[in-house]
């Protein structure tokens, strides 16, 4: 659990107030927003390594995001601690 709130810091502050969940919501959201346009950016340049690993950056980027989200929603509904 520790180490799961190490990584999931915006996850665990969702705790007792509705606002304070769609906030952390909404973090998460603009972090893959930007996060996504970064990596569209840099994919932009045509090497294919390049695009192999925006790719895969992108991927764990996306899982990063859900997982939030999803604890976030969690600790709201005080299934996690």
């Amino acid at each position: 659990m520790d180490l799961l709130k190490a990584l999931f810091p915006v996850s665990f502050n969702c705790k007792d107030e509705a606002s304070k969940l769609v906030v952390g919501i909404i973090i998460y959201v603009v972090m893959a927003i930007i996060g996504g346009a970064i990596i569209a950016l840099t994919n932009l340049i045509n090497l294919p390594l390049v695009g192999v690993i925006c790719g895969l950056l992108g991927g764990l980027l996306e899982l990063y995001t859900t997982a939030g989200i999803v604890l976030a929603i969690l600790v709201f509904c005080k299934v996690l601690k």
